[in-house]
């Protein structure tokens, strides 16, 4: 979500912004604990597209309910 200079992103897409970035740390971090599970590098026989679903799949609601608890955000507010 690139903005032009000067333009300031609303408090939603700050929001929204902020938690791609944590969802993307904890893919990182789901990788990383892959790869020790494995005693290799997933990416020698995962995609990083199936490394992310994985992690959608088995995660992902509950870190949004934990991002919505956390930052007292419930929707589109």
């Amino acid at each position: 979500m690139e903005t032009a200079p000067g333009e300031k992103l609303n408090e939603f897409e700050e929001e929204f912004r902020s938690c791609l970035f944590a969802e993307l740390e904890e893919i990182m971090k789901y990788k990383w604990f892959l790869g020790e599970a494995m005693k290799k590098d997933p990416l020698e026989s995962m995609s990083m597209n199936e490394i992310c679903l994985q992690w959608i799949e088995k995660y992902a609601k509950e870190f949004r309910e934990y991002w919505k608890n956390k930052t007292g955000k419930t929707e589109r507010e």
